[in-house]
Parts: structure tokens; C-alpha cells; sequence
């Protein structure tokens, strides 16, 4: 690499595109990288039973989400492809303001690229939070009537491969945009 080049917000993906994360464009966003990314990176910083990768919990929001907002719901992390997951008491502290906004405009550029509104329906919201609730009780350690969240939800989370996770979540998208 050239020792002058300043870019260093550069990132190699999946499909072999470089993306600026600092400027991302939606002219070099792709399924297939969100895909790919989400189904590797595991929830909870890795503290759970078994590898739970945000692509799952995508999914499942997807699900426990009105029809109408399914696919906000399986997009509603789709920055942290770009930009990684950083656990949640972390990205809400004061020292993470910046990295907050800076997830807030990718989500926002990945939200124009399939046309979908700039901000999260509180729907999604509503159903990240079954989501997390359902983590709690199935994939870590944690009970959630502790944390003021929502009861799960009645179907039990099973370990699913990364790759697979990965196949469902493109799937799930072609179903959604068809």
C-alpha cells in the first residue's frame, strides 16, 4: 500500500468491494455483504451458549415484527456489517456519542438503499426487545424480568451455522423485496 494514502477508513468485504465506513455510499452497499458479515458476528460479545450471530437475531425480528415492518426488521443492524457490534452497554455510554452518530448515518444510507424510512418504526423497536428478551432467556445466562423488557417470545432460539444463517437471511430478504 501506498505510504501516503490517508484513507484509512477503508474496508475490504465479502464480495470484494473496498467501503469507506466514514463515507459510505449506497451505490457500494450489497446484500450479500450484510448477509455474510451479520451471520458471522456473534451477539453479546461472544457470551452466550452458543455462537448467536446478529444475522439470527435479524431474522428473528424479521418474524416477531408486523408483516409490514419485516423488512426493517431484518435491516435494522444491518450498519454493524460495516461497522461491527459493540455491545450494547458500551455503544450507550457518553464515550461512544460519536460512534452513535456515526451508526445512525449508515443505518440511515443502508435505509435509503432498499427504500426503506430513515428511522426505525417503533414496531422494530417494540420487536428488538422481544428479541432481546428471548436472547436472554434462551441463548445467555440472563433473565429479563430484571431489565423492564418485554416477555419473549413463545418460540425457542436454536443454534443455526453461521453459514445457514447466512442462506436464510439472503432468502428471507428475496422473499421481503420480491
Amino acid at each position: 500500500m501506498n505510504p501516503n494514502h490517508r484513507n484509512t477508513s477503508l474496508i475490504p468485504t465479502f464480495t470484494g468491494r473496498l467501503v469507506d465506513v466514514l463515507d459510505l455510499r449506497p451505490e457500494t452497499i450489497d446484500i450479500r455483504d450484510i448477509a455474510h458479515a451479520l451471520s458471522q458476528f456473534c451477539r453479546f460479545t461472544g457470551h452466550s451458549r452458543f455462537h448467536y450471530s446478529v444475522g439470527q437475531h435479524s431474522l428473528l425480528v424479521s418474524r416477531i415484527v408486523p408483516a409490514r415492518f419485516a423488512l426493517h426488521g431484518l435491516l435494522h443492524d444491518a450498519s454493524e456489517a460495516y461497522l461491527g457490534d459493540i455491545s450494547r452497554p458500551l455503544k450507550h455510554s457518553d464515550v461512544m456519542e460519536r460512534y452513535r452518530e456515526l451508526e445512525f448515518r449508515t443505518q440511515q444510507v443502508i435505509n435509503e438503499k432498499f427504500g426503506l424510512p430513515l428511522h426505525e418504526p417503533d414496531e422494530v423497536k417494540h420487536a428488538d426487545l422481544v428479541a432481546l428478551s428471548t436472547e436472554f432467556r434462551d441463548v445467555v445466562n440472563r433473565q429479563e424480568e430484571d431489565l423492564g423488557l418485554p416477555p419473549p417470545h413463545k418460540d425457542t432460539i436454536r443454534k443455526i451455522q453461521p453459514e445457514v444463517v447466512e442462506d436464510w437471511f439472503l432468502a428471507r430478504f428475496m422473499e421481503l423485496t420480491k
